[in-house]
């Protein structure tokens, strides 16, 4: 198979590759079964020899997902028998900036990428603050939250298709966004992003930073979650529609819709993956039975068996 002659070669060139790693560790749910493989890419050399080997080695798929802070997926509970790569080191921080554009690593975090650059004086990323994901999960679904979205504020994203080998510069027209959707496909690996910034006083910074933190610990429930389930559809908020049906407070098993944000499920310690996504499929059809609206997922499911 392409994802075990991969690993060979990958091995073979000194990766950082943990075998059998627990995926609850990986994941805001913090649940889930193991992972086979996972590869840290560190530095621009380890994405580079990821790249010379894929050439004789594509992945599709099934064989692989991309993994940023875990907060939009739910892995199997019998974990998953495939390749995950995720940024570490050099990836997870800004890579360089000047007054009107900053470059950032995938693997950074979007909250502190937003107190980052506002900290530093520049603006345009504040909502960025209140979103629990990376920047390339950010540019792959096209985050957003505040009146802002990632299509807003991108310049260009460095991809790496794990299908040919090939590192390629997107431009933000070139990148197919609409809401919650891009062009890139599970074998994209988005490596680094570019984005607009512009100069702001401290004062300005830290106060669009300190209200939208306001507005989501008011309005957003903590714990074990991986922030909205559902999209948003054109007349209604999926949360409302969720409440519209009654089912605030509905629990299966270890998993429930959080009392607070109907568009949260929420785990308890000891939570299974299967709990939450008989929930997820349970809430959709109630709402499609008592208001005829049909919500579309913003979850990734990872290693079951009718994705």
């Amino acid at each position: 198979m392409s994802s075990e002659s991969l690993m060979k070669a990958l091995f073979s060139e000194g990766l950082n590759i943990v075998e059998n790693a627990s995926a609850a560790n990986l994941t805001t749910y913090r649940l889930g079964g193991n992972l086979r493989y996972v590869v840290t890419l560190n530095n621009g050399l380890d994405v580079a020899k990821l790249a010379r080997h894929i050439e004789g080695h594509p992945l599709n798929g099934e064989d692989v997902f991309i993994l940023g802070n875990g907060s939009n997926i739910i892995i199997a509970d019998d974990g998953f028998d495939g390749i995950v790569f995720k940024f570490g080191a050099k990836y997870c921080d800004v890579l360089n900036a000047n007054e009107s554009c900053v470059e950032v690593g995938a693997g950074m975090l979007l909250p502190k990428f937003a107190r980052k650059i506002t900290g530093d004086g520049y603006g345009g990323l504040e909502f960025y603050v209140g979103i629990p994901g990376s920047v390339g999960g950010a540019v792959a679904m096209n985050a957003g939250g505040h009146g802002r979205q990632t299509s807003d504020v991108l310049i260009s994203a460095k991809v790496l298709s794990l299908k040919s080998g090939e590192i390629k510069d997107y431009l933000n027209v070139d990148c197919d966004f609409s809401y919650r959707h891009s062009r890139f496909e599970k074998t994209d690996m988005v490596i680094s992003a570019k984005y607009h910034i512009e100069e702001i006083s401290d004062a300005e910074g830290k106060n669009d930073l300190d209200s939208i933190v306001k507005w989501r610990r008011e309005n957003q429930p903590g714990g074990r979650n991986i922030g909205s389930v559902f999209q948003n559809t054109d007349s209604a908020s999926a949360g409302s529609l969720i409440e519209k049906s009654g089912l605030k407070g509905f629990r299966i098993g270890g998993a429930f819709v959080s009392e607070k944000h109907a568009n949260f499920i929420q785990a308890d310690e000891g939570a299974k993956a299967s709990d939450v996504v008989e929930i997820i499929e349970y809430v959709r059809n109630v709402v499609k039975e008592k208001t005829g609206v049909e919500l579309k997922n913003e979850v990734r499911y990872i290693g079951f068996k009718n994705e």
